[in-house]
C-alpha cells in the first residue's frame, strides 16, 4: 500500500473511532472492545477503497450500531405489550390467502410512486432493536431510505436503476458514499430483510413464493376489528405447514388498498419483528434527484 492510501486508510480508522464513541452509550464494554476488533481486522485484510465500503456498510445495513443498540427503557412497556398482542388467539381465518396474495402483489403493482414512514421492532434475545425509516418507490424500481431514528441517524441507502445500491453513513461518514451489489448482507435493515425487498410489490411477492413453496397462508374473509388499529382490516396468516402449528407472520391489511399497515414476524414460534407503516403517500410526484447520490 502507497503511503498516500495508508495516510488516507489511517484517517478513515480515526473517523470510524470517532463514530464509535457517539454511539458508545448503547454499548457494554465487552460489546464496544469486540466492534472495534473487528473493524480493524476487516480494514488489514482489505485495501483502502474496500475498507470504505465495509466501513460505510457495517453500521449502514446490520453491523457496529445495529449488533448493540437497544431500546430506551421508557419504550420497554410497550414491547412488553406488543408481545401480549402478537400471543392473542388468531381472528377467524375460513378463507385461503393464496388468492388474495396474489390480489395484494397486483395492487401493489399498479403504484407509480408511495412513500412512508416505517418503525420496526426486533427481538433478539432479552434485547430489543427500534428502527424508524423514511421510505421512498419510484416505478421501474428505485428506492430511497433514510435512517430517521436514534438506530443508526442519518444512514441513507439508495436503489438506483441498474440495480447497485449507493449509501453512506450518518455523522462524520455522511460525506462519503459507497456503491455495493444489491445483494450484498451488508443491505439488510435491523431484522435482516433486504432493502431490494423492502417494497410492497416484493413483499407480497415473497409471500406468494412461500406459499408455493408449500407454506400455508389463510386470511378472514372480511375486515375485522383487532388491538391497535383504528378500522377493521383484513387479518393475514403465514404458516410454515398445512398443519398451521407454526405460525411464520401475521400482517394487518387496509380493505382501502390492500396494504400492510401493521406487520409481525416470527421465528419459532416466537415474535422476533414487528412494523408499522404510517404517513403513507400514493402516487405522488417525486423527483428523480431524490433517488440519486
Amino acid at each position: 500500500m502507497t503511503s498516500s492510501a495508508l495516510h488516507r486508510l489511517q484517517t478513515l480508522k480515526v473517523l470510524l473511532e470517532l463514530q464509535t464513541r457517539r454511539s458508545a452509550p448503547f454499548r457494554s464494554p465487552e460489546l464496544h472492545q469486540e466492534v472495534q476488533g473487528r473493524r480493524a481486522e476487516q480494514m488489514a485484510r482489505v485495501g483502502c477503497s474496500s475498507a470504505i465500503a465495509v466501513a460505510l456498510f457495517l453500521l449502514l445495513c446490520g453491523g457496529g450500531q445495529a449488533e448493540s443498540s437497544q431500546m430506551q427503557d421508557s419504550l420497554r412497556p410497550s414491547a412488553t405489550s406488543l408481545v401480549s398482542v402478537s400471543q392473542q388467539a388468531s381472528q377467524d381465518l375460513t378463507e385461503d390467502g393464496f388468492e388474495f396474495l396474489k390480489e395484494m402483489s397486483d395492487e401493489a403493482n399498479n403504484l407509480r410512486t408511495y412513500s412512508f414512514q416505517s418503525e420496526q421492532l426486533v427481538f433478539k434475545g432479552n434485547k430489543s432493536t427500534q428502527e424508524k425509516v423514511n421510505f421512498f418507490f419510484k416505478k421501474p424500481k428505485l428506492i430511497r431510505a433514510e435512517e430517521v431514528g436514534d438506530y443508526k441517524r442519518g444512514s441513507v441507502a439508495v436503489l438506483l436503476s441498474n440495480g447497485s445500491v449507493r449509501g453512506h453513513l450518518g455523522g462524520l461518514l455522511s460525506k462519503i458514499n459507497a456503491t455495493l451489489d444489491a445483494k450484498s448482507d451488508w443491505v439488510v435493515g435491523a431484522n435482516g430483510y433486504p432493502l431490494v425487498d423492502s417494497d410492497f410489490y416484493s413483499m407480497s411477492l415473497v409471500m406468494v413464493n412461500f406459499v408455493k413453496e408449500g407454506k400455508k397462508c389463510l386470511v378472514t374473509g372480511s375486515p375485522v376489528k383487532v388491538t391497535g388499529q383504528p378500522n377493521p382490516v383484513y387479518v393475514l396468516e403465514l404458516y410454515t405447514d398445512a398443519s398451521k402449528k407454526q405460525l411464520m407472520k401475521r400482517a394487518y391489511i387496509s380493505p382501502e388498498n390492500l396494504l400492510p399497515v401493521e406487520w409481525f414476524d416470527y421465528k419459532d414460534g416466537k415474535l422476533f419483528a414487528h412494523t408499522v407503516w404510517r404517513n403513507l403517500r400514493l402516487n405522488t410526484e417525486l423527483n428523480d434527484s431524490l433517488f440519486q447520490l
